[in-house]
């Protein structure tokens, strides 16, 4: 059977991992990329045990393993501290053969990009239209190019232009909730120490998770409308403020921050969609299933569709049956980590104090076994 000719519009983790599982089948594959030069933003991204298993399966593991932290366990504390729930990642890992790690967003995406065969990634692409005519479909650009294909994958994030053609506008969520995230160097001994840790304090949490090379991530969410003028504006010294009385570990690391490199965002996810596809179109990661990030597992579900449809290719089928298999390994299951996510930021963000006292009791009286085996269903992902 004769293999298709690809077009991958948006080169962030979903897209650079299928470009790269799919050209090491020999797939002619064209990876577009709005940006002028692909750089990667952001600040840390979790690797779970599923995300690992994924990146395995497209031969990526060893390759990152230079450049990621492992992650021995999570565990989420009150603002003063107190433990309120803990995984036992490392005995998951050691489990499942397939450990958790964070990873930086920028050194993943510049060595993911390195790896790229020449002339797959084409950078300062605008996408003007989306035209499907005799069975080929072609992605026409702003700068005049047209770029041909049998398959056209959609791998431009929550405001997917590719998802606009397919299904039209969907209707954004937001979380209730807006976010600042930092990488900062911070000492090797209290790295150890840490772990990784989200603090849930009356309607804000402040996640600390460390990388390699003696830094950490930091992520700090708080309760507001959205796109709140005043929120927008906060620098270091305003988020220092609205975190002075949590534990020490938040305001060290706070402290060491700089305004330069803060990132700021509001956190939406949309509706779960039926299906990821529909002709020759296909969506995946954020641009088929955005999901607020209380799970960590935005960048894993990108990497589970990379890894799924890439062995879908693998296989003798028509593309009809690889789309429609597609759909029976991802819908459900990205269905059920949007919906749980979401679940999990309006309980971390409860208002009522007597609430947020019942929600940390029940924590701390649950077995550290149940948590285990939530996770371990969650990074237990099965590829085709």
């Amino acid at each position: 059977m004769n293999q298709p000719t690809v077009i991958i519009v948006g080169a962030g983790i979903a897209g650079l991992c299928t470009a790269i599982g799919l050209t090491k089948q020999g797939i002619s594959v064209k990876l577009l990329e709005r940006s002028p030069e692909l750089v990667g933003l952001g600040a840390g991204l979790v690797l779970g045990g599923n995300a690992w298993k994924a990146l395995d399966r497209l031969g990526l593991a060893e390759i990152l393993l230079p450049i990621v932290h492992p992650i021995p366990q999570m565990s989420i504390l009150n603002h003063r501290g107190v433990m309120l729930g803990s995984t036992d990642t490392e005995r998951l890992g050691e489990t499942l053969s397939s450990p958790s790690h964070s990873i930086h967003r920028k050194e993943m995406v510049e060595t993911l990009k390195g790896i790229l065969p020449e002339g797959v990634l084409e950078e300062g692409v605008n996408i003007q239209g989306i035209q499907e005519t005799e069975g080929k479909i072609i992605v026409r650009a702003e700068d005049g190019r047209d770029f041909s294909g049998d398959l056209l994958i959609g791998a431009d994030g929550i405001h997917s232009v590719v998802r606009q053609h397919l299904f039209g506008a969907v209707s954004m969520r937001y979380g209730g909730y807006t976010c600042w995230r930092g990488v900062v160097p911070f000492p090797r001994a209290r790295l150890e120490k840490l772990g990784m840790t989200e603090t849930w304090g009356p309607s804000k949490r402040f996640g600390i998770v460390p990388l390699s090379r003696d830094r950490v991530y930091w992520f700090a969410v708080v309760s507001g409308p959205a796109r709140d003028p005043n929120m927008r504006d906060w620098s270091m010294d305003d988020l220092q403020r609205e975190y002075a009385e949590f534990h020490p570990d938040v305001v060290q690391v706070l402290a060491a921050s700089k305004d330069a490199s803060l990132l700021h965002h509001d956190l939406y996810d949309f509706e779960p969609l039926s299906s990821y596809s529909k002709g020759n179109i296909l969506l995946i990661g954020d641009a088929a299933h955005a999901m607020t990030p209380n799970m960590g597992q935005g960048a894993g579900m990108s990497i589970e569709d990379a890894a799924t449809w890439v062995s879908l290719m693998s296989e003798e089928l028509p593309m009809s049956e690889r789309l429609r298999a597609f759909d029976h390994y991802r819908v459900k299951r990205c269905r059920e980590i949007v919906k749980t996510s979401w679940m999990i930021g309006r309980m971390a963000h409860i208002r009522s104090v007597p609430l947020q006292s019942l929600r940390n009791v029940v924590f701390r009286l649950t077995p550290p076994q149940i948590n285990n085996r939530q996770m371990a269903k969650l990074y237990d992902v099965q590829l085709p």
